[in-house]
């Protein structure tokens, strides 16, 4: 794996957490594990 790619998924995992403490914030219903398919397909391993 590449710095770039790393710092992508980084990123990306980042942003993903803040999304998700958004919405937990805002009581607002969300499912982790929909945000960490996303995040499988984005950056397959």
């Amino acid at each position: 794996m590449d710095d770039l790619s790393t710092e992508d998924e980084l990123r990306e995992a980042v942003w993903t957490y803040v999304d998700m403490r958004s919405k937990e914030d805002a009581d607002q219903p969300f499912v982790k594990v929909d945000y960490y398919r996303e995040l499988a397909e984005q950056f397959p391993k």
